[in-house]
């Protein structure tokens, strides 16, 4: 599975856009990044499938709080790391 490495947990970045990077999964051939805004519920910002450890953004709002989660997927199955917040400065 992979793990997130940027933004730390619950940290303070600056508004605009965002680098969301993580390890990748040896196996893995895609990655699904889903960010949404103030929730794992709410309303999808991104949900990008890509096959790099590493996805920038489109300009986030300052002063909101965004959760994410990267999807690893390769022949056997799909696994998800755990949701992660940030926030963005004013």
């Amino acid at each position: 599975m992979a793990e997130l490495l940027a933004p730390k947990p619950n940290a303070k970045v600056a508004k605009g856009r965002v680098w969301l990077v993580w390890n990748g999964d040896e196996c893995a051939r895609q990655y699904r990044v889903v960010l949404r805004r103030g929730s794992k519920t709410a309303a999808r910002v991104h949900n990008t499938v890509i096959y790099t450890t590493r996805f920038r953004t489109r300009i986030l709002a300052a002063g909101k709080t965004f959760v994410w989660r990267v999807r690893s997927c390769n022949e056997f199955g799909c696994a998800n790391t755990p949701w992660r917040s940030f926030s963005t400065l004013e």
